[in-house]
Order: structure tokens, then C-alpha cells, then sequence
């Protein structure tokens, strides 16, 4: 894919912006149920990476949250916005919600009966 930049606090407007080579467009997910937190307004490429993408709030409101590509790629996994992550974009993976099963007292009864 290429580089990636999440920076929590962008000096335009002090909200996050994400740079990200190879996407032109960038969305937030929930990692547990899949939700789109937010799409990232692509403001074109700056500061060397193919893509901008600025966000509402700043980066320490967001957390376990996947970055994701256009095409459902996920681009980073963040578990603590707050701080600035970089590397390399693209974990090689479609986004799948890591949503936990639960057992309801009910089910495990009613399991227990059959």
C-alpha cells in the first residue's frame, strides 16, 4: 500500500488528520461492531503522502478504531488515538468486525437442558 500517518493533532485546525498512500477515501470503523465512526474529508496529497484525510474531533476521541480504504482495506488498527502513529498502510486485510459472543443466562441454560 504504502506509508501512513495518524496524527492526533493537525496544525490546520488542531483536529486529526490521517495521512495515507494508495486510498482516496478513509473511514473510521468500530472495530467490535463494524459502525463507520466517521469518513475522513480527503483534502488531496501534502507533505509527500498521496492522501489527506481530515476528521471532526481530535485523534484521542477515537479509540479501537481500524482505518479502512475504500475498498473495506484496513490501513491501521488503532486502539489509543492520542498519540501519533506512522508506518506502513495496509495490513493486508478486509475489514471484519472483532465483535465478542456472549452468552446470555437463557442460552446457557436452555444448552444445558438439551
Amino acid at each position: 500500500m504504502g506509508r501512513f500517518l495518524w496524527k492526533p493533532i493537525s496544525e490546520k485546525n488542531g483536529a486529526l488528520v490521517v495521512l495515507a498512500d494508495g486510498a482516496n477515501q478513509v473511514f473510521l470503523k468500530d472495530m467490535n461492531t463494524g459502525e463507520t465512526i466517521e469518513h475522513g474529508i480527503n483534502a488531496g496529497a501534502s507533505n509527500g503522502y498521496g492522501g489527506t484525510f481530515r476528521f471532526t474531533k481530535t485523534g484521542n476521541a477515537y479509540r479501537n478504531v481500524a482505518v479502512v480504504d475504500e475498498m473495506g482495506r484496513v490501513l491501521q488498527e488503532i486502539s489509543d488515538g492520542s498519540g501519533r502513529q506512522q508506518g506502513i498502510a495496509g495490513l493486508g486485510n478486509m475489514f471484519s468486525p472483532k465483535q465478542e459472543t456472549t452468552t446470555s443466562p437463557v442460552q446457557t441454560l436452555a444448552k444445558a437442558i438439551i
